[in-house]
């Protein structure tokens, strides 16, 4: 064991001794290594060829929703969370079974409502023929009134004729008013 300690304080007086070596050895030692070449230059801001690689996440300043003019039961959706799409992408499909309903009852009540359109121009020709039959009726009794008149004054005629041609003359012109009214009527529907 002794041997060992003696040893090591042998050892430690040699490293102490190689430590400090003089100057001149330094310089020595110093021109033995090879020169290197160096250039000068000015520092400058610029870009740096350097790479980071760092782990993150990014998030967008700017964000789309994206929602459906149409309700539906979902089939198929053709692109998931982060996907870049394009304009007029289909992007989730719908089943069409229900807006294929619905287009049958918009297409049935157009053809119902066309149909009633219909129905409404001919009631509106009826009126307006009504309208023309009465106003020629009531021409008429009252040109038959105006000469029974003038036939009663000269008693070419009884009294009962006469009463019998100014009711009717009346009765003509209240249908001819009543006929105008229908007109009026049928033609505020059709709008």
């Amino acid at each position: 064991m002794r041997r060992l300690i003696s040893m090591a304080s042998l050892g430690v007086l040699v490293l102490a001794g190689a430590g400090c070596g003089s100057s001149s050895e330094e310089t020595a030692a110093a021109a033995a290594q090879p020169e290197v070449q160096v250039t000068l230059g000015i520092a400058e801001k610029g870009p740096v060829a350097a790479m980071y690689e760092a782990v993150g996440t990014i998030r967008s300043t700017a964000s789309s929703g994206i929602q459906s003019k149409a309700t539906g039961h979902v089939t198929a959706v053709n692109v998931r969370e982060g996907d870049r799409v394009k304009q007029g992408q289909v992007l989730v499909e719908l089943d069409p079974r229900e807006a294929a309903a619905q287009l049958q009852r918009a297409q049935s009540a157009l053809r119902e409502a066309q149909a009633m359109r219909r129905e409404v121009d001919t009631a509106v020709e009826a009126a307006v023929q009504a309208k023309n039959a009465a106003a020629a009726g009531g021409a008429l009794a009252q040109a038959t009134y105006e000469r029974y008149k003038r036939l009663t004054d000269q008693n070419a005629v009884s009294r009962q004729a006469y009463d019998e041609a100014n009711a009717r003359w009346k009765s003509a012109s209240a249908q001819t008013a009543q006929a105008g009214a229908m007109v009026a009527s049928v033609e505020a529907r059709r709008s």
